[in-house]
């Protein structure tokens, strides 16, 4: 319950050396698995966040979780830069799914952006 405080405190490097300290601790319980990816998530570190929530998807695909899980996924990928898939985990969820609709728009814009961008540039490099 000590890991449960600790992420509510958003104490999150107490919370993942307390993680890692539990033998096994990516193949016990999956509520580790989450926690331990948000951990990455709150330092920043996408990369291994989405390794963590892809074996918790894998591993538990109907817990009450999965939401959570897409929605972080869809974070993750959207600041990697990767806009076009996150944008599937996005329309993967429900509706109402809290704070769904703004993160939509910044990721549709987003999108937009970079399309803009790019038509800038068509016949630039081809001179």
């Amino acid at each position: 319950m000590y890991i449960y405080q600790c992420i509510s405190d958003e104490k999150f490097a107490q919370a993942r050396e307390l993680i890692d300290s539990i033998e096994n601790n990516e193949n016990d319980d999956p509520m580790l698995l989450l926690y331990k990816a948000l951990c990455f998530y709150e330092s920043g570190d996408d990369l291994n966040c989405l390794r963590l929530l892809r074996n918790f998807l894998n591993r538990v695909p109907n817990h009450k979780k999965v939401d959570y899980a897409k929605y972080t996924c869809a974070l993750c990928l959207s600041n990697l830069g990767l806009e076009e898939k996150a944008i599937k985990f996005l329309e993967s969820l429900p509706v109402d799914y809290p704070d769904l609709q703004p993160e939509l728009v910044h990721v549709r814009k987003a999108i937009a952006d970079k399309n803009r961008a790019l038509s800038y540039l068509v016949g630039a490099l081809e001179m």
